[in-house]
């Protein structure tokens, strides 16, 4: 039922005519999205890549199994390196992907990120990928989980610091070496995610923050171009038929 692209896969798109005409503020966003995801659709095709499967909206059918369908509403994209599921990957990555055309400037802070809407820290958006991030480590797989959040704003300055210095704390001496201040922080950050126990380092340890401050959707879409031209003549043309392939197999009642 998901979109299920894997290495050795060479005919992916169809040229169809896109579903838009322009873009606008109201649907930049979804654009920015499935930009990104197209863009790691062509990552497949690399004869040494890594990365063997990609999911849109979700993660894999077996790995949602027996758990709550909400647990993955936060999840745009989980990708798979050297298996196509939990059980024999190497790692997965789970992403949530973010855009703002309006306020690309305006940086994400703790508060931001920790903000909830009506409901419980599942609602944020570092609690929904919290809740996605433990609904698979309870599985037990010994693949290594990566949690990430793709965006075309920065992350603040110091939020960014205090996170570098308080992940370091954690392969080093543990968070009672660390100030006052870093330790609010920290209590912070977990009762953001609701995690509790080890769950909260484990999230702590697979949470990147490379992803903040990436490129507008326009540099993306020129990226995009430029890896499908390595593949094919009339780039221009297929590059909408990409993007419309992914956008069709994002949606609920998405092509089997």
């Amino acid at each position: 039922p998901h979109l299920e692209l894997q290495s050795g896969t060479r005919t992916m798109w169809r040229s169809v005519t896109p579903r838009w005409m322009t873009v606008r503020d109201s649907n930049a966003g979804d654009r920015y999205h499935f930009v990104y995801a197209a863009r790691r659709l062509m990552e497949l095709l690399r004869p040494a890549a890594h990365l063997r499967r990609v999911e849109v909206e979700g993660v894999a059918a077996g790995d949602a199994e027996d758990v709550n369908p909400d647990a993955f509403l936060g999840v745009d994209l989980t990708e798979y390196y050297g298996g196509d599921s939990l059980a024999n990957a190497d790692a997965v990555e789970i992403v949530q992907v973010k855009y703002s055309p309006k306020n690309p400037t305006d940086a994400w802070t703790l508060g931001r990120l920790t903000k909830r809407k009506k409901g419980g820290a599942e609602t944020s958006v570092i609690g929904k990928l919290a809740t996605a991030f433990e609904a698979l480590r309870a599985k037990g797989s010994s693949a290594s989980l990566r949690v990430s959040i793709v965006t075309n704003q920065p992350l603040d300055d110091e939020d960014r610091e205090r996170f570098l210095r308080v992940k370091a704390a954690l392969h080093a001496a543990g968070f009672s070496a660390l100030s006052d201040d870093d330790q609010k922080w920290i209590e912070r950050l977990r009762k953001g995610t609701g995690l509790e126990g080890d769950a909260f380092p484990a999230f702590l340890d697979a949470l990147s923050v490379d992803g903040f401050g990436g490129l507008t959707l326009s540099a993306a879409e020129g990226r995009l171009f430029e890896e499908l031209e390595r593949f094919t003549a009339n780039a221009d043309i297929h590059v909408d038929g990409l993007i419309a392939y992914v956008q069709e197999h994002a949606l609920p009642d998405r092509p089997s």
